[in-house]
């Protein structure tokens, strides 16, 4: 669930299936492929390098349909159209794009492999 949903919020809408609340990460890490929404999640999906598909309709709003074709063009993930199953491929990585969405955005290369907070901390306590 999105990190702002309550508790059991989405618990029907979504029956019989299970509604997992901040476990996104681990849901990631263990999955075979991620079905999501332009969000982080996609940023976890190239953490772990995890296939990626974004479900497209064509009455999104125009923003939403953007930030889709810009995911989709820095990830090379597959996007799949609800109302075309042509569309609708099982998607591989893009070793190159998850590599360079990795280092422009998550981690930096030669940066420090600590929890921010700790960066933060540290810097802190040095003073």
């Amino acid at each position: 669930a999105h990190p702002r949903a309550e508790q059991g919020q989405l618990d029907e809408f979504f029956s019989p299936y299970t509604v997992y609340h901040h476990q996104t990460t681990d849901l990631v890490a263990n999955s075979i492929c991620v079905v999501a929404e332009p969000s982080m999640s996609l940023g976890m999906a190239a953490w772990f390098n995890k296939p990626a598909i974004i479900l497209w309709h064509n009455d999104l709003a125009e923003w939403n349909k953007q930030m889709i074709e810009d995911y989709r063009d820095a990830l090379g993930c597959a996007v799949w159209d609800v109302t075309d199953e042509s569309t609708w491929l099982i998607p591989k990585i893009d070793e190159e794009r998850y590599e360079n969405y990795r280092s422009s955005y998550l981690k930096k290369p030669g940066s420090i492999m600590k929890p921010f907070w700790q960066v933060v901390s540290d810097e802190i306590l040095s003073k």
